[in-house]
């Protein structure tokens, strides 16, 4: 099965309204007919994906009938989750490489490479066909028991992060990096392109800083705000880019910022 972008299933499903708009208008013999004709060709187009009903394409309307094969067999076939999944086992494994003989630093490389699988496209809904002489039996992969995946927590003194399980019933201490130990302390904090990126905070209102392995380091690239606290921060654009806002003070209550 081929897979198309958004745009090409856009044309498509237009192509696909034109005929039941053909097919309508044909058998009609009066204005009244005519204009439901027009009516069910504006819905029709509107529900298309990229159309006003579903302005993102596919993420919008993910169950269109257009849509709703995008996932199935994606390991073979859905050439955006192949990638985003290559890329993750690519950073995966420099990572590991790069870590000392230390649990902590290779838990903290699983549970990033977790993060990173989140945000591939079909990741936890991929479905599977397998097919035999006689029939075709389609199932849906289980998605990750909470106990599998880690997440990791960063307190007001970075020596004491750790991993904590997605069910809760177990923790693992963290080694990380900083500059000092209250380095992270008030900061919001967001993914993106895949790397946990922390904004401003008590320690440096206009710092941006990156974990990379098992170290936050600082960015050249400063806030143009300062915000020590009572701001937040969030992953946009497919995780590409992060959107940072407000503060408590005056100044920057109601002020946004695009990293």
């Amino acid at each position: 099965m081929n897979y198309f972008s958004d745009q090409e299933i856009n044309n498509e499903c237009l192509v696909v309204c034109d005929g039941e708009f053909f097919e309508c208008t044909k058998n009609c013999e009066n204005s009244d007919c005519s204009r439901k004709c027009f009516e069910e060709l504006d819905v029709c187009e509107n529900s298309c994906p990229c159309g006003s009903d579903c302005p993102t394409g596919c993420v919008d309307c993910p169950e269109h009938p257009l849509c709703a094969d995008e996932c199935e067999n994606a390991q073979l076939n859905n050439n955006d989750y192949k990638i985003c999944l290559n890329e993750a086992i690519y950073e995966l494994d420099i990572f590991l490489k790069s870590c000392t003989p230390d649990i902590d630093c290779h838990n903290l490389c699983y549970a990033r490479y977790s993060q990173q699988l989140f945000l591939c496209p079909c990741f936890g809904k991929e479905t599977t066909t397998t097919t035999t002489d006689v029939s075709t039996v389609t199932t849906t992969t289980t998605p990750i028991e909470p106990s599998d995946v880690f997440i990791l927590v960063i307190p007001q003194n970075v020596g004491r992060s750790y991993l904590q399980s997605g069910d809760g019933s177990s923790q693992i201490s963290a080694t990380i990096k900083a500059p000092e130990k209250r380095y992270a302390f008030e900061a919001a904090h967001a993914l993106v392109n895949g790397k946990l990126h922390i904004f401003g905070g008590d320690s440096d209102r206009t710092k941006i800083a990156r974990l990379d392995d098992c170290t936050l380091n600082e960015l050249t690239v400063r806030l143009n705000e300062q915000r020590e606290f009572g701001h937040a921060a969030l992953s946009i654009e497919n995780g590409k880019k992060a959107l940072i806002c407000f503060g408590y003070s005056g100044y920057n209550l109601k002020t946004c910022e695009i990293f």
